[in-house]
């Protein structure tokens, strides 16, 4: 009777344990399903956003170069004078981009994953 006993915890025990496993591999995936949906959407989002943003100043560009073109007689020297405002723009961010522009970004990223998985952790607790 005793033997049976101890059989039959055993065989519960291994049942629980292969149930835990198979609900913990179940939250993983639903925990990386919702990751990459998130990620997914943002980028989407994102992308769409600064899709809009490129195309307006592609055409404000344009436009001012022919509004420049058209002050100086000449629209090759508007959009020679439009280059030369493009390049002095990416000569002062690749001077700054260490300072202002990748260590804040890598914050911001880092804290987005750490808040991400703080609120994973505070949901498993509830």
């Amino acid at each position: 009777m005793n033997e049976t006993k101890e059989q039959f915890d055993t065989n519960t025990l291994i049942e629980n344990i292969k149930d835990y496993a198979s609900l913990k591999a179940r939250l993983i995936t639903l925990s990386v399903t919702e990751n990459t949906a998130n990620l997914l959407a943002s980028l989407i989002t994102k992308g769409a956003v600064l899709l809009f943003v490129l195309m307006f100043c592609l055409f404000s560009s344009i436009a001012l170069a022919l509004y420049l073109g058209q002050e100086m007689q000449n629209h090759a020297l508007g959009f020679i004078a439009v280059a030369g405002i493009y390049l002095f723009l990416g000569l002062i961010i690749f001077l700054i981009k260490d300072k202002y522009l990748e260590k804040p970004l890598i914050n911001s990223i880092i804290q987005n994953f750490l808040k991400s998985s703080n609120d994973d952790k505070v949901d498993n607790q509830n």
